[in-house]
């Protein structure tokens, strides 16, 4: 896990939070950011005969093992299913990479490309290859406050779309500003 990984991790931590379990959250449970609805769906992916989230050890992935999420069982979730597959040590902007990392986080990795796809100019696809990595590191025009903006219209149409999802409204918007405040501390690359 690379230093730029250890540094955004730690922004999405303080993001997250702890243990929270709202009946309007569409992931349900959730502990540090990790959602139940996401752990549920990592399975055994190290073939070891064991669920990799199964962190109670009764064989199977509910909100206990959610309970029990640490800040290292989170990283290594993080790091293997948001970070590696979005390829972010790859884009030269470390500001850009901390908001595209988040807006997965939140979100989803397919929604976190589209809108950076979208802010680059790259074909909107919500898959993150050599296109997208390029014109990302080649745009020249602020494209940490585009990639911002472009978030906060996305969850606003979110709300248009579900209404009963505006209880999150603030919370969203606060969480794209600090992260776009903690973003704008890093440097660029």
């Amino acid at each position: 896990m690379t230093e730029r990984f250890q540094k955004c991790l730690q922004v999405i931590l303080r993001n997250e939070g702890g243990f929270v379990n709202d009946k309007d959250d569409p992931g349900g449970a959730t502990n540090l950011g990790i959602s139940l609805r996401f752990l549920s769906s990592t399975g055994d992916i190290d073939h070891d005969g064991r669920l990799d989230f199964d962190l109670d050890g009764d064989g199977d992935i509910d909100i206990m093992d959610i309970r029990m999420m640490n800040p290292q069982a989170a990283a290594k979730a993080y790091h293997d299913y948001f970070w590696s597959p979005l390829r972010l040590d790859e884009l030269n902007n470390e500001q850009l990479a901390l908001q595209v990392f988040d807006t997965a986080v939140n979100c989803s990795n397919k929604t976190a490309v589209k809108l950076l796809q979208r802010v680059c100019g790259a074909k909107i696809d919500g898959i993150i290859g050599s296109e997208t990595i390029s014109k990302a590191n080649t745009f020249l025009d602020n494209i940490t406050r585009r990639y911002s903006d472009a978030r906060k219209r996305w969850y606003l149409d979110l709300i248009k779309h579900h209404p009963h999802l505006v209880k999150f409204k603030a919370g969203w918007m606060n969480r794209v500003n600090n992260t776009y405040q903690k973003a704008c501390q890093f440097s660029i690359k």
